[in-house]
Order: structure tokens, then C-alpha cells, then sequence
């Protein structure tokens, strides 16, 4: 009687494949793949029955040989859903989701039932990938197929969810859940974080606390920490601090990072001096998180101390190190430090870079030429197209060497209104002699300043006020109302010494508050119309924003008074 041919096990499977890759049978590294397998004819090693292509696609997927993989997949008859997600975790595990994906609906074309080991990494690679229809669609399966209770799967949708914005749904799943370990909380702590709800964060990570009675691990510690960053939430980063400490968790590198990023962007750099002081280990995030807090709190000197410390240590400089450093120089005010990272950033190669190459037009604001320099060389010797950051930039730099109002100037036309805005640009600077000079240069032009004027609309009716206008009928209701407003919120009345209110080109703050356009409009608006009615004050120059906050700030005090 013939000995009945024994198959391998699935446990078998894996044991062989394990051993294959500690053995190196099979080299990650190497160029030439295994041998295939040439069925025999006639044998039960042929395609689809034996076990020679399904071994074959584990040793491929244990050695990261998706492509050698897919090869030997495609040879296995009616595989079971055990190869299936195999192939989906191998892809997924090799930073290829949309192969991923695409073994998944292999896997549902097929036929072949999914499972709890399959729905986890195939809502991951959703995440990853940013699809929201697939996920839903993945999630609706797992309704479907009575694997809601399953903590894995119910951790991967919340995770989905949440980093797709969708913060409402992440909270129904999570809700949702029979059963929540501490990482189902921590995926909802660094959800929130995630979506910029620091608030929420933190009210999660205490509710975590007080019903999970488990230690927390270092995962949901830095998740905390980032969202006391967020709502700077010096003391309740402290407390964790504390938590941190008492359970063992501050020696760490990424809690004690954490602890040196949560206390700078709090303001208190001391205490993230003490901390990075007495970390045992330090990486190049916590050295950048420093020398980064520096310049967040105006300490630039201190921000290059910190980053000589850091290449005197030995650490590699990154993008983010220069981002940082070119931060502080822009708190300098030399252009020396400024020119030196500038020098380094090209030798280092960092460029182009958008996020950098701004951070470089900040720090050359007020030189017109360097500024120039380096916006046209994006292009011209990088290739980089600029972003509207750059022109932001460029435009805050013209403005600052006053270019745009020269040219301006050049243009040689009779709009007042440029001249008008700079001789108050320059009166709010104290730059009195410049002043003087944009008033000559409209008195040689023969230009005269618009005469500004409020005017509000009622009953489809226009009015209009000019500063301490008496002409209107109602002249003495109107200034007697605006005269009891600025009693109301306190107003007073200073004027600049050196402004003579016979001067025609003189400031518009000479004027007293009371018997300013806007307000004489705005109190004929309230004695004119019914109590809640909306009034809109228009100018003829420039908006009225300030008439609108007035009036919303007035509105209890009218109401209030006698009719």
C-alpha cells in the first residue's frame, strides 16, 4: 500500500519561509531570484495543487521580492484567503499601497472571503493613499461580514477616519467599539492632535486615564504633549511631565523630544534647557526641536550656540536644522548669520526647497537687492517655480524699501490716494521730514486731498457726514448722541502736537473722535433707525471697518438710553 503523500501545514509554511529568511536561503539583497519550480508531470507538485508556488510566494513575501511574488501568485489555483492577504500585507509592508489595494480587489474578483487580518491593513493603506470611497467601502464590508467587534479592525477605521479629517466619523467608530484597548485611545488622542483639536486631546487623554486604570505607554505620552503644543497648556504638560517621570517614561528619546518641543512652544525654555540637559540619548529631532524653541522665543544667539553644540557632536544638519536656524537670523539684526546659512544651504545642497527658499526671502527683507538676488536665482538656478510665499515675501520686502510707492510715483498719474497713504505710513513711523516731503510733492503736483466723507443708507436714502459736519438737519441730535458715546467708552482726545489744523494735508487723526465722519454717520444710523436694524457706514476713500466693531461695541449703551 502506497504511503499517502502528507501537505505541508499553513503553520508549516511559515516556519520553512521564517527559516529560509534567517538562513539568508533566500538574500534580501540579492539580484537573482530563486530558481522556479518546474512542476513534474504527472506529480502532485504541478500548478495550483501543490504546495511549490504557495511556498514560493511566502518565501518571496518574507525576502520584500514582490515583483518575484506576484510572479508565482499568479501560478497558484484558487488561492485561499490566508495567501491572499499575504500578498496584500507584502505589498503593504514594502510602501507599495495602491498594490496593495489592488491585490485586495484580486482578492474580492476572486472570490475569496476577507477576514480580520485582512480589513486592518487594507483601511492602513486607504489611509495612506487618501482613499475615502475604498475605505467606506471596506468598512461597510466589515459591517457586513460581523467583524465590527474586532479591536484591530475598529482601530485601523478610527485611524482612517481621522486622518482624513473626518474626525466625526472616528468618534462613531471608536464609540462604536465593544471593546477599546490603550491603542484604540491613542489613535483618538493623535487623531484629534492631528485635526488641531488640542482641546479634545487632552479631555480624551484623561478620560483615557481614569477608565483604562492602565499605565500609559510612550505613544499616547507624546500624543498628550503634542496637543498641550497646540493649546499651550503649560500645566497640564507639566502634570504629564510628572506622569512621565514617575512611571519611567522620560528617558525615552522621543517622550523626552517631546517634553523639550511641548516646553518651548509654552514659552518656558528653561525647563526644555533642563530636560535636553539630562536626556542620556539625543537624535537629531531633539537637537532641532532646541535649536528651533530658540528661535521661537527670540534667543537667536542661543539658537546657533545650540547648533555648533550639535556639529561638534557629530550630528547630521537636515533641511529642518536650516529652516530653523534661518528663523533666528531673521531676529538678528546683521545679516551676517543670515549670509553664512545661506552659504551653508547652498554647499549642502538643500535647494531648492519651498518652505526654505521663503525662509530665505524673510531674512533678506529690507535688501532690496539680495532680495531680487535670491527670488530670481529660484528659477533661474534651481528650476523652482515660486510659490505665492515668494511673492508674499518680495512684496513685504518692496514695501519695506519703499520701492512700491516710488514707483508708484513714476507713473505720473492724479490719484491722490497713494500719496495720502504714505504720508500717514510715514507720520505713524515719525518720520516727520518724509512727511513734509509728500506733502510739497502734492502741492507742486496741485493736488488737493479728497474730502472724506461717511455716508450711510437709510430708508434708500444716502447721507453723508464730513468730519464735524453741522450742515445736516439733525446736526445737534447727531453730535449730541456721538458726544455721549465717547463719554460711554472712554474715549480721549489727544492731538499731535506738531499738526496744525489749518495745514489741508493734515492727519486724519487730528480730528476728535466724536466729530469723526464715521461716527457722526454712525450715531445718525442709530437715532434714525429702529432698535436691532443693521447700519452700514460706507467711506468714499477707503472701508469703514472701524464703524462696524463701533457699532456692534455701542449697540447695549443706545439701547439703553431714553428716548
Amino acid at each position: 500500500m502506497a504511503t499517502p503523500l502528507l501537505l505541508p501545514s499553513r503553520a508549516a509554511h511559515a516556519a520553512a519561509t521564517t527559516t529560509c529568511a534567517s538562513q539568508h536561503l533566500i538574500s534580501a539583497t540579492s539580484k537573482e531570484p530563486p530558481p522556479r519550480v518546474r512542476p513534474k508531470r504527472g506529480g502532485g507538485g504541478g500548478p495550483g495543487s501543490g504546495s511549490g508556488p504557495k511556498s514560493l510566494v511566502l518565501s518571496h513575501v518574507a525576502a520584500g521580492r514582490m515583483d518575484e511574488a506576484a510572479d508565482a501568485f499568479v501560478i497558484v489555483r484558487s488561492p485561499d484567503a490566508f495567501l491572499h492577504n499575504v500578498m496584500i500585507r507584502g505589498f503593504a509592508d514594502a510602501g507599495l499601497p495602491l498594490d496593495a489595494l489592488a491585490a485586495y480587489r484580486a482578492m474580492l474578483a476572486a472570490g475569496a472571503r476577507p477576514d480580520r487580518f485582512t480589513f486592518p491593513v487594507v483601511v492602513k493603506c486607504c489611509a495612506r493613499v487618501g482613499a475615502l470611497e475604498e475605505g467606506r467601502a471596506a468598512h461597510a464590508a466589515v459591517v457586513k461580514l460581523g467583524l465590527g467587534a474586532d479591536v484591530y479592525t475598529g482601530n485601523s477605521l478610527v485611524a482612517f477616519y481621522a486622518k482624513l479629517g473626518l474626525v466625526g466619523d472616528a468618534e462613531r467608530v471608536f464609540d462604536g467599539m465593544p471593546a477599546r484597548d490603550i491603542v484604540s485611545w491613542n489613535t483618538l488622542v493623535d487623531g484629534y492632535v492631528s485635526n488641531r483639536m488640542g482641546a479634545l486631546a487632552l479631555a480624551c487623554f484623561q478620560e483615557m486615564n481614569d477608565t483604562l486604570q492602565v499605565q500609559h505607554d510612550s505613544v499616547g505620552i507624546i500624543a498628550a504633549l503634542a496637543a498641550c503644543c497646540l493649546e499651550s497648556a503649560l500645566m497640564q504638560g507639566r502634570e504629564i511631565h510628572g506622569y512621565a517621570i514617575r512611571h519611567g517614561l522620560e528617558q525615552d528619546v522621543k517622550v523626552g523630544t517631546s517634553l523639550v518641543d511641548m516646553y518651548c512652544k509654552c514659552g518656558n525654555v528653561a525647563s526644555a534647557e533642563n530636560v535636553f540637559a539630562t536626556m542620556p540619548v539625543r537624535t537629531g529631532v531633539t537637537w532641532n526641536c532646541m535649536i528651533g524653541g530658540y528661535a521661537l522665543n527670540e534667543r537667536p544667539v542661543d539658537a546657533f550656540d545650540c547648533f555648533m553644540r550639535m556639529r561638534a557632536e557629530g550630528f547630521q544638519v537636515e533641511v529642518v536644522t536650516a529652516i530653523n536656524l534661518l528663523a533666528a537670523c531673521a531676529q538678528t539684526e546683521s545679516s551676517l548669520y543670515g549670509r553664512s546659512v545661506h552659504t551653508y544651504v547652498i554647499r549642502r545642497h538643500f535647494l531648492p526647497h519651498v518652505v526654505l527658499e521663503t525662509a530665505l526671502l524673510e531674512i533678506v527683507s529690507g535688501l532690496e537687492a539680495e532680495g531680487w538676488k535670491q527670488f530670481n536665482s529660484m528659477q533661474q538656478e534651481y528650476g523652482m517655480i515660486p510659490q505665492i510665499e515668494h511673492y508674499g515675501c518680495m512684496t513685504d520686502l518692496l514695501g519695506r524699501t519703499e520701492y512700491a510707492a516710488e514707483r508708484i510715483f513714476q507713473l505720473d498719474h492724479n490719484n491722490t490716494g497713494c500719496y495720502v497713504v504714505l504720508s500717514s505710513m510715514y507720520a505713524d513711523a515719525g518720520r516727520w521730514e518724509d512727511v513734509e516731503r509728500i506733502r510739497s510733492l502734492m502741492k507742486e503736483k496741485g493736488f488737493r486731498r479728497t474730502e472724506a466723507r461717511s455716508l450711510v443708507e437709510l430708508h434708500d436714502k444716502e447721507c453723508s457726514f464730513v468730519n464735524g459736519d453741522m450742515s445736516h438737519p439733525r446736526s445737534e441730535e447727531v453730535h449730541e448722541l456721538s458726544d455721549i458715546l465717547s463719554r460711554e467708552i472712554g474715549e480721549t482726545f489727544d492731538i499731535p502736537s506738531n499738526l496744525s489744523d489749518s495745514d489741508p494735508f493734515a492727519s486724519r487723526r487730528t480730528v476728535l473722535p466724536n466729530k469723526h465722519s464715521v461716527r457722526l454717520a454712525v450715531a445718525f444710523g442709530l437715532i434714525s433707525s429702529e432698535a436691532g436694524a443693521p447700519i452700514l457706514v460706507k467711506k468714499n476713500v477707503r472701508m469703514a471697518l472701524a464703524a462696524v466693531v463701533t457699532t456692534g461695541e455701542l449697540l447695549p449703551t443706545v439701547a439703553a438710553m431714553p428716548e
